[in-house]
């Protein structure tokens, strides 16, 4: 047995057994040298590199987009603040000009309350006069001396801001002989109602009738010369007697000044329906039986006041009845000379800013009144007589308000050219604005908001974006 497993193990010399040795020496001899293996290293270390820096310009790459995308982020918002502010400013102005424009429309509206009605308390006292007279003269209801002129008339000129006021009767055609009778044995009023006093033994000189100015090209006359009190007087022709009736000046304040040494007082019976424009106030007066804001014009002449030529003024008007029933006739009429700027006085304060205020009549005609105050005085100032100069940048933030209309009815008025219906339009000024946009804080605090940004990005950087070691 032992043989048999002999016999079967394979007949191999045993030079065989060092040959394979020498084969696997041969073998391991070509293999690749030893050298080789840091070859191998320094290709890695080299791939290693290439990718490290491929990884630091990515890392580069993604802060610099991390850097501007911070940058852009904190422009974003600065602009976002910049007009969130702005807008906040604009919201401010607007809203300190609404509340300024309807402050200034209640002093408007109040001045010119005011006026209207210390002119009809005036009447109310005057219709009382004629109801008391008519029952102990022979005269017609009108014909009547209002009693005191210096404090009754004096105060309501005073309470009105008026430059003057005047009472005219109305005397109908067939009443003229009489009114010349009363206004001859009626006029010693001015003697006693004389600001020094009482001049009892001075009698006033007037014209013994209703009169008219024969031209009024004397209005226009850079030449024509006056005194220190009325107009040197033109030529004068009694009123045409075919007019239904007059409205002579009888009574006014300011009271004409006469002495012994000048006794004319010329502008007593004057028609002053010899205007144009008070002749349709009385037209408009009798239809609606209610008072009147007449256009803008120089009305002072109207009583021959030359000191107040210069100013831009406008008549109220107001009708006497001849008692308190709802369909008394009209007897008389006072006429008060305003000037404009009298509406607009306020009582603002130094803490309010300047406004334009533009009044527009339905008769082509623009006025331009500036509003302004300081600690000292509240100013209001004519700016332009017949057009409009606001600002057109503000034109949007306009303010309209309608004046005068409860006494201005366009209804009861056929002539359009004198019987005008106003609108009061306020406008800011540039310094209106600039007081309410207080220096560049709005830029200011979009600077301070882009610099944030930049120094968190450029921290971030300096943090995630150092080079590696």
């Amino acid at each position: 047995m032992r043989q048999t497993q002999v016999d079967n193990v394979p007949n191999e010399p045993v030079s065989a057994i060092g040959n394979n040795s020498e084969h696997t020496a041969d073998t391991i001899s070509q293999e690749e040298p030893v050298p080789a293996i840091g070859n191998n290293s320094e290709d890695e270390t080299q791939i290693i590199d290439s990718g490290r820096v491929k990884n630091e310009k990515s890392e580069r790459i993604i802060c610099a987009w991390r850097f501007y995308l911070t940058l852009v982020t904190g422009i974003v918002f600065a602009i976002f603040a910049f007009r969130l502010l702005k807008a906040n400013q604009s919201n401010e102005f607007q809203n300190a000009f609404d509340a300024q424009a309807e402050v200034m429309y209640l002093y408007t509206k109040h001045n010119l309350d005011t006026a209207f009605l210390t002119l009809e308390g005036l009447s109310i006292s005057t219709t009382s006069v004629v109801k008391q007279l008519n029952a102990t003269t022979d005269f017609p209801a009108g014909f009547i001396n209002i009693p005191d002129v210096r404090y009754n008339l004096g105060m309501a000129r005073h309470k009105s801001n008026a430059l003057a006021i005047a009472y005219m009767p109305k005397v109908l055609n067939e009443d003229s002989e009489l009114w010349k009778n009363y206004s001859s044995t009626h006029k010693n009023w001015v003697s006693l109602e004389q600001p020094d006093g009482p001049l009892v033994d001075v009698e006033p000189d007037i014209t013994p009738f209703i009169w008219e100015f024969s031209n009024y090209n004397w209005e226009i006359d850079d030449e024509v010369k006056f005194d220190d009190i009325i107009y040197e007087a033109p030529d004068i022709d009694e009123a045409h007697n075919t007019d239904d009736f007059y409205t002579p000046v009888w009574q006014l304040s300011p009271i004409p000044i006469i002495d012994e040494s000048n006794t004319e007082v010329r502008i007593l019976n004057y028609d002053l329906a010899d205007r144009f424009i008070f002749s349709k106030a009385v037209e408009y007066m009798e239809n609606s039986r209610s008072p009147v804001l007449l256009s803008v014009h120089d009305q002072s002449d109207w009583f021959l006041i030359n000191e107040d030529k210069d100013i831009l003024q406008t008549v109220l008007a107001y009708p006497v009845f001849g008692d308190f029933k709802s369909d008394s006739p009209i007897v008389g009429y006072f006429a008060a000379i305003v000037p404009w700027v009298q509406f607009f006085k306020n009582s603002l304060g130094p803490n309010s800013d300047k406004m334009i205020i533009v009044v527009d009549d339905n008769c082509h005609r623009s006025i331009s009144i500036a509003v302004e105050a300081n600690e000292f005085e509240n100013k209001v100032e004519i700016i332009g007589r017949s057009n409009r100069l606001h600002d057109e940048k503000y034109e949007h933030m306009g303010r309209t308000y309608r004046f005068a209309r409860d006494y201005n009815q366009k209804s009861f008025s056929d002539f359009p050219e004198e019987m005008c219906l106003y609108d009061v339009t306020m406008y800011p000024t540039r310094e209106f604005e600039q007081s309410h946009r207080t220096g560049n804080r709005p830029m200011i605090i979009s600077i301070l908001i882009i610099l944030v940004f930049i120094a968190l990005a450029l921290a971030g950087n300096c943090e995630l974006c150092q080079p590696r070691q």
